[in-house]
């Protein structure tokens, strides 16, 4: 038996993020990559503002897989599966752009034989990897550190398996605190691993 790669993918049409992870015969992991391809739909402001169509952005997305997959060539490929706001169309409209792109980017780059893409939606990665894939209902609010908050446990659960220097972060005063923000996007492209581990009876150590 040998060392077998897999790719974790939290697509986004903003910053999909992407783990690269180890697998050994003895089930120890190893984290060997982690990070993000950004897109922003314009940049600049006034008479300087450049804005970027859906294909300008899809195109940044498909080349940067490409060197990806290109330079850690995984063996397993696992992704999130849709969870947007159905009433945010625009938002889902663009995530089912990119996912149907890394779809097609990950096939191309396999070859003629079919590839198999796992998916898995976020309630159900949130319950293999917290333990409780419900909503927690006492956690209200729009503002920056309520919609943390509610990605926190599953960020949690990542930051305690591989550690937090492993993933951008950003420390920010909010409500008077000081608090240090992890990018879900890329923790999410990890938790989709474990929870493809779990799910699969496939066993795993840190």
């Amino acid at each position: 038996m040998t060392v077998k790669r897999y790719i974790g993918l939290d697509i986004s049409a903003s910053e999909t993020g992407v783990t690269i992870l180890d697998r050994a015969p003895d089930g120890r992991l190893s984290l060997v990559w982690v990070g993000h391809i950004k897109t922003v739909a314009s940049q600049g402001t006034g008479a300087k503002k450049i804005t970027f169509t859906d294909g300008e952005r899809l195109k940044i997305i498909r080349s940067s897989l490409y060197e990806i997959l290109d330079k850690f060539n995984p063996q397993v490929f696992v992704k999130e599966g849709q969870g947007a706001d159905m009433n945010k169309f625009r938002s889902v409209s663009l995530v089912s752009k990119a996912t149907g792109v890394i779809e097609e980017c990950c096939q191309s780059w396999w070859g003629k034989d079919p590839l198999e893409i796992h998916a898995y939606p976020p309630s159900t990665i949130k319950k293999e990897v917290t333990g409780f894939g419900g909503v927690d209902k006492t956690i209200k609010g729009s503002d920056t550190w309520s919609k943390y908050l509610r990605k926190k446990p599953v960020i949690d659960e990542v930051v305690k398996l591989f550690g937090g220097e492993n993933y951008s972060h950003v420390n920010k005063k909010l409500k008077g605190v000081d608090r240090v923000m992890y990018n879900d996007n890329e923790t999410d492209s990890t938790a989709v691993i474990i929870t493809h581990f779990k799910k699969e009876g496939i066993d795993f150590k840190c």
